[in-house]
């Protein structure tokens, strides 16, 4: 069965067949309000006790609560096959922290800013796309869509849900099948508007939200509460909002 394991803040494991690929997996400790990934599962991951060998490891860009260079290292080191797919900013720092360029999946440029790889039966894409918010609007960030015997899955990392976006996952993206996105995509009706207009996905799963004991602004409540309001157009969520938590995928491969 294919599926998605949810690891922290905005960080999944995806289950394809019989690859493993994870997206944003390795955090900082300290991230509040958000949930890193588990000290526990951590170790699990980097020691390979238990765990699935993730073989590609997926990062959408620089911020502490997506991407940790020395753990990516880390794991890299105990883990002699597996690859990474980011952005030239972040394959600098590995490479400063003495990863081997032998270890980036090969990419191909598709224009001045997006990107393809192929790993195994998945081709991916990295989209270069702008951070929500004003203050991040410098900072290089892509999203990522995977496609798999037919299939579609788009996270859209931190992305702005807008419509540039949307519209700039239309001109890679035939049928979208699964969104993995931050609460915002769906929890602000503009958002859901703009998803709504450009692609509407078969499922959709919310995460990056604050720990629960740390939700200061009530953002899962509020989330929960717009979705409820947002009648049939757009399938329910999935709130992500434990980590360790699997979630099947419902994909009808080719």
């Amino acid at each position: 069965m294919d599926y998605l394991f949810h690891v922290g803040n905005a960080g999944v494991i995806l289950k394809l067949g019989g690859q493993w690929v994870g997206i944003d997996v390795f955090t900082g400790r300290e991230i509040k309000p958000y949930q890193p990934l588990p000290e526990t599962l951590e170790q699990k991951l980097l020691c390979d006790a238990g765990c699935p060998e993730i073989g590609l490891l997926v990062v959408t860009h620089s911020h502490r609560d997506h991407f940790h260079p020395q753990k990516v290292s880390a794991y890299l080191k105990t883990h002699s096959s597996a690859l990474v797919l980011a952005g030239d900013d972040i394959l600098s720092i590995l490479a400063e922290a003495g990863v081997s360029s032998s270890r980036f999946l090969r990419k191909e440029r598709l224009s001045d800013q997006d990107f393809m790889g192929r790993y195994g039966a998945l081709t991916l894409y990295l989209l270069s796309t702008e951070h929500m918010g004003n203050v991040y609007r410098d900072v290089r960030h892509y999203s990522v869509l995977l496609q798999y015997q037919g299939q579609e899955l788009f996270v859209s990392g931190d992305a702005k849900p807008d419509h540039r976006l949307y519209g700039h996952l239309r001109g890679y993206c035939r049928k979208l099948s699964v969104l993995i996105a931050p609460f915002p995509a769906l929890g602000l009706p503009g958002a859901r508007k703009c998803l709504l207009q450009f692609c509407r996905p078969d499922q959709i799963f919310l995460v990056h939200f604050p720990s629960p004991g740390e939700d200061m602004e009530g953002w899962i409540k509020s989330t929960v509460e717009s979705c409820r309001k947002m009648g049939e157009e757009l399938p329910y969520p999935v709130y992500c909002l434990e980590a360790e938590e699997r979630y099947p995928l419902h994909l009808v491969v080719d």
